[in-house]
């Protein structure tokens, strides 16, 4: 009886004690009944220019959040000998470096407060970021982090207003003080402002940017509106994401959402606000991403980025300014998507295996070719062509050439690429004079047809035969017939045309098959792309991966592209081989910059110092051509110009050994997109080389 009775008086204690305690923890650290936020994300003013979003972080660094912020995916990677590779170039190192400071700080961190664990109790539940650009971007941008804490985390933001912790953060450098109903810190010159509602703390560099975010947790909305049920937002990320998870059938998927106003970034950026004013005419990948994309018609880019085993998924949602658009832009845009069934799907059958590259894309053929003309080609050559087109009679001109032929061709285009191995056919006899690594590449254009379904090819067959005529006028040293005839296909025109002046391979090949008008630089490719095409050789219909990408693509698209980083790997290795015997003329800009410098040289080195004292004393007859002076200088620039082509030489294969060992950590890669006059979306998917269904 005394047992019990103890027993019962001893669990009153204790009752008492624990409620006290409850009593002095919700009084002076936090309520332990108050409950949960339902939407972190709608604490986010909608006018914000920046938005990133992560949940279930503690699942991302499940086993190792002991060891934060080492990340699961890097130790995966680790064991790719490819990735270890990586881990020895600049880049990673810096990475590195970064992750290195922040173990540091975080093992300091637990040492100092061991009852609190970072990952746990402060971001391992849901992180956001979110914010505005100053005038220099994100280097001077007004932030605020919001992250969901859980019950220690609040009674640790609780513990701020204690007078003993606030002294103990003074003697490590940082002052904390009331601020209305925030706290302010003061750490290295630099204030941050701090505020909790419920589970959500959310601290930031701008005093309004936390005041608006705290209002927004409390359901003020008559001042500030969330960016949550915003349209940019819903259209950007909740809709895809939604349809992924329809498509996939993935309940709660790992799952990175951003939200960007690149209206607001690109003015702070001098590269990216003269763009593409500040490309220049030899920058010819920089022009023709300028054609299909004008970065001043960007006004709000929202997406999530979705990660699974060995896959990372990419939706995107880009809003334009469709008035900033060029002519060619606005008809890009506004090209109706188009069943699968009607073109994309034939496309498919053409790609061979051995492709490293395949994209199509539904837009006006006439004004692909004129763009790709002005990217590609200098001014110099664009009026030689031009000359040569009005030298056939025929035409007025490049303008009216292209003019009658658009009529004959639908607003398709699809583009081929495979390593460049130069077969032992025909015009391959002839010499290359611009060596080049280059790959091979075959354009397909669709043919239209009339009403009683036969394409409209003869102009395109009269081009060849009229290019195949007037050889001279385009400097086509000689020219062979393409033989089409095993293909399973008909030809009314091909030829294979040997100009030694084309980059790598030293011809260009034209073909008008079946409903396609074929063109590239190697006629046996385009020889290869139709046998594809009927079922002769493996296609990209036949690669495994293709399948686990299809089921994913609407019934009606815009355009897609793929990658096969096996294929790919191999135009990495041509470029290094091909860097590594690369020479080069001495560079005219760069030699009037340096040759100062080699003068100086020459005079230290080359005696004249102890002949005359001074450079300016070294007589004229030395300086002229011919001259000690003179020569010794142009010795010191070509020592100098050996010196700079080894060290870039060294740079440029360094970054193409980087990029190749990064190819070798995936396997495929895919990317569809749909475009209307006011937008263009994409979904893309990246399958990694260990990647099992």
């Amino acid at each position: 009886m005394r047992v019990k009775k103890l027993l019962k008086v001893g669990s009153i204690v204790l009752a008492s004690i624990a409620l006290v305690g409850l009593v002095l923890v919700c009084t002076f650290l936090v309520n332990v009944f108050e409950g949960s936020l339902p939407q972190v994300r709608d604490a986010v003013p909608r006018g914000v220019d920046f938005y990133v979003h992560k949940g279930n972080i503690a699942g991302d660094f499940q086993g190792v959040s002991d060891a934060f912020p080492y990340v699961p995916v890097l130790t995966e990677l680790g064991k790719d000998p490819h990735w270890t590779a990586l881990k020895r170039s600049a880049w990673y190192r810096d990475i590195d470096r970064v992750l290195r400071d922040l173990r540091r700080t975080f093992e300091q961190m637990r040492k100092d407060v061991p009852i609190v664990h970072l990952v746990n109790d402060f971001i391992g539940r849901e992180v956001q970021v979110a914010g505005r650009f100053g005038p220099h971007g994100f280097a001077d941008s007004k932030w605020c982090v919001y992250t969901r804490v859980s019950m220690k985390g609040r009674a640790g933001y609780g513990l701020l207003r204690r007078n003993f912790v606030r002294d103990e953060l003074r003697k490590q450098g940082v002052i904390v003080v009331d601020q209305d109903e925030f706290y302010k810190l003061t750490a290295q010159g630099k204030d941050y402002y701090c505020a909790r509602y419920l589970d959500c703390v959310m601290i930031g560099n701008d005093l309004e940017l936390v005041r608006g975010s705290f209002e927004l947790a409390q359901g003020n909305t008559s001042k500030i509106e969330p960016l949550g049920p915003s349209g940019h937002y819903k259209d950007g990320v909740q809709k895809p994401l939604l349809k992924w998870m329809e498509r996939t059938k993935v309940p709660s998927p790992n799952v990175l959402e951003f939200h960007l106003r690149p209206e607001q970034w690109f003015p702070t950026d001098p590269d990216l606000r003269n763009w593409p004013a500040s490309i220049q005419e030899d920058e010819h990948n920089k022009q023709i991403r300028a054609s299909f994309f004008n970065l001043g018609s960007w006004r709000f880019l929202s997406g999530t980025v979705v990660f699974e085993p060995n896959s990372i998924s990419l939706q995107t949602h880009l809003v334009v300014n469709h008035n900033k658009h060029t002519p060619f832009q606005k008809d890009l845009f506004t090209a109706e998507a188009t069943p699968r069934r009607d073109w994309m799907d034939q496309f498919f059958r053409m790609v061979p295996g051995d492709a490293c590259g395949a994209a199509a894309l539904r837009m006006p053929a006439g004004g692909f070719i004129r763009e790709m003309v002005k990217d590609v080609f200098t001014k110099d050559d664009r009026v030689f062509v031009d000359e040569a087109i009005r030298r056939t009679g025929k035409y007025k001109g490049f303008d009216d050439m292209v003019g009658q032929l658009e009529t004959s061709l639908l607003p398709r285009v699809g583009v081929i690429m495979r390593p460049n191995r130069r077969s032992a056919k025909s015009v391959q006899t002839f010499p290359v004079l611009n060596e080049s690594p280059f790959p091979q590449w075959t354009m397909v254009f669709w043919v239209r047809k009339n009403r009683v379904g036969q394409a409209l090819s003869q102009p395109l067959a009269d081009l060849i035969l009229l290019l195949d005529k007037h050889r001279a006028a385009f400097n086509i040293v000689t020219a062979y017939k393409l033989d089409m005839s095993n293909t399973g296909g008909y030809s009314d025109a091909a030829f294979e045309f040997a100009i030694p002046q084309v980059p790598g391979t030293g011809n260009v090949a034209v073909a008008t098959y079946s409903d396609y008008f074929i063109v590239g630089n190697d006629g046996p490719f385009i020889h290869r792309v139709a046998l594809a095409l009927n079922g002769k050789v493996p296609s990209m219909k036949d690669d495994k991966d293709f399948g686990e990408f299809e089921v994913e693509m609407p019934e009606s698209i815009n355009g897609v592209a793929f990658v096969w980083a096996k294929n790919l790997r191999k135009v990495v290795e041509d470029f290094v081989a091909f860097g590594k015997k690369l020479g080069g003329v001495m560079d005219g800009a760069w030699a009037l910059a340096n040759r100062p410098r080699a003068e100086n040289l020459a005079f230290e080195k080359g005696g004249f110092k102890g002949r005359y004292g001074l450079k300016s004393r070294v007589p004229d007859d030395e300086r002229r051509p011919g001259g000690a002076f003179h020569k010794a200088v142009n010795d010191e620039l070509d020592r100098m110009w050996a010196e700079h082509q080894r060290k870039s030489r060294i740079a440029g294969q360094a970054a193409l050994e980087e990029f190749g060992h990064l190819v070798e950590t995936f396997r495929t890669a895919y990317l569809q997109m749909v475009l209307t006059s006011t937008s263009l979306q994409i979904w893309s998917r990246v399958l990694g080389s260990n990647y099992n269904r």
